[in-house]
């Protein structure tokens, strides 16, 4: 991905769910909606991305992982949804491409040794966004 100046947006929200517990009933999913502001925005979406990863991995501080990436989503204005657990990473993340260069570059850096080393060899599924 290129590097292009990140610009600043929303904060990346977190839902916290109980070990074998569900945010919502069995059969129901989160809406699908596009909020005024996005639809007006007058960006250029060829200056964003959205990426799909993931990585089973026993991570040793799922909980540290959360703060550590939650902080370079709101720094950089990435969006989506971080699945972080004991047993690895699932993510959707959409911002602009130097956004999501930072949040790639964070996980390969991270300093739970084993999401660094998946972030190593993860394969990302970049799109246009």
């Amino acid at each position: 991905m290129p590097d292009l100046p990140s610009a600043p947006g929303p904060a990346a929200g977190i839902v916290a769910v109980q070990r074998g517990g569900r945010r919502l009933p069995r059969g129901q999913s989160d809406p699908v909606s596009s909020h005024a502001s996005v639809r007006s925005c007058g960006c250029d979406p060829g200056q964003g991305a959205i990426v799909l990863f993931y990585a089973y991995t026993r991570l040793s501080d799922p909980v540290g992982v959360v703060s550590r990436l939650l902080a370079v989503c709101q720094a950089t204005g990435i969006t989506g949804k971080l699945r972080i657990a004991a047993e690895g990473i699932n993510g959707t993340a959409a911002g602009t491409t130097a956004g999501i260069q930072s949040l790639v570059n964070a996980m390969r850096g991270d300093s739970d040794a084993a999401l660094a080393a998946a972030a190593a060899s993860m394969d990302y599924k970049p799109a246009p966004g």
